[in-house]
């Protein structure tokens, strides 16, 4: 099902961008490929802000991002409209230290010796994004290492909302740049 947000999100798990204009169209992409990936109930919103869309599903997200890169393998025309894929570990409400805490609770999952990068997007928000990055980073006991970190700490703000993911790179789907061979899952 595809809905419209006034000024607001619920919960949701997975952003996608698409082309200002295109974003009824890449509703029904994105909600093909959920189908495709095992979750034909999910939820696609539209919200006020262009080409930004996002999604509840039941499914784990990164399965969808798995099915996404396989659909670029074989059938690289059937993506035509969804531009990024971003997997959502969690929601919050829109503040720092909130933000912070998910992160640092997501970010147990990480080896001793593994380094990070804290990525900050922020739409309709006043937040601060030096403010974020500093406070999600102090509270991982991890070395920072903004060329080439094993895990990305993601915080993408929309309005009232945060969604808060640690995942590596390849799960942070660009439908450009896997269908140019410039990012994939290792096989």
């Amino acid at each position: 099902m595809v809905a419209r947000s006034e000024m607001k999100v619920g919960n949701f798990n997975i952003i996608a961008t698409t082309y200002r204009g295109a974003e009824h169209r890449a509703a029904s992409e994105l909600m093909g490929m959920l189908s495709e990936a095992g979750d034909e109930d999910a939820q696609v919103t539209l919200t006020w802000l262009p080409g930004i869309l996002v999604a509840e599903t039941t499914i784990d997200p990164l399965l969808l991002i798995e099915h996404l890169y396989h659909v670029v393998k074989d059938e690289p025309w059937r993506i035509r409209l969804l531009l990024r894929v971003i997997p959502i570990e969690e929601t919050v409400d829109s503040d720092v230290e909130g933000i912070a805490r998910t992160a640092w609770r997501l970010a147990e999952k990480m080896g001793e010796e593994e380094t990070f990068k804290v990525i900050v997007e922020k739409r309709s928000s006043e937040l601060g994004r030096d403010e974020i990055i500093t406070k999600v980073a102090e509270g991982i006991d991890r070395k920072v290492d903004l060329e080439d970190p094993d895990w990305f700490v993601l915080v993408e703000i929309i309005g009232e909302r945060a969604g808060i993911s640690v995942i590596r790179k390849p799960y942070i789907f660009s439908s450009i740049k896997a269908k140019r061979g410039d990012l994939a899952l290792d096989e």
